[in-house]
């Protein structure tokens, strides 16, 4: 599981390596993507990798849950919150590469 923090430094370091992920994965498939590379991708040490996630799986998880806070958060803001989340499904499908 990914670790949720308040601290900027490791959230800096979270999205570092979750963008290293998605442009990896633009270029490879999933099976062919090593921490090793994420880490490298990312400008980070393997230790700052493992002390956030524990697997290339909590990556996905961990993006999926702030796409997921960003939805909710837009769709609470708004007095169309179904309109809302169709544009942004709609963008995230065109633009995502899962």
């Amino acid at each position: 599981m990914f670790n949720v923090s308040s601290n900027p430094r490791v959230n800096e370091s979270m999205n570092l390596i979750c963008n290293a992920f998605l442009n990896l994965a633009r270029e490879k498939n999933y099976s062919a993507i090593s921490i090793t590379e994420i880490c490298s991708r990312a400008s980070v040490a393997r230790k700052t990798f493992y002390r956030n996630f524990e697997t290339k799986e909590d990556i996905i998880n961990c993006i999926l849950f702030h796409k997921m806070g960003e939805i909710t958060d837009k769709m609470n803001a708004t007095d169309e919150p179904y309109q809302t989340f169709c544009c942004f499904m709609n963008n995230w499908k065109k633009t995502s590469i899962f």
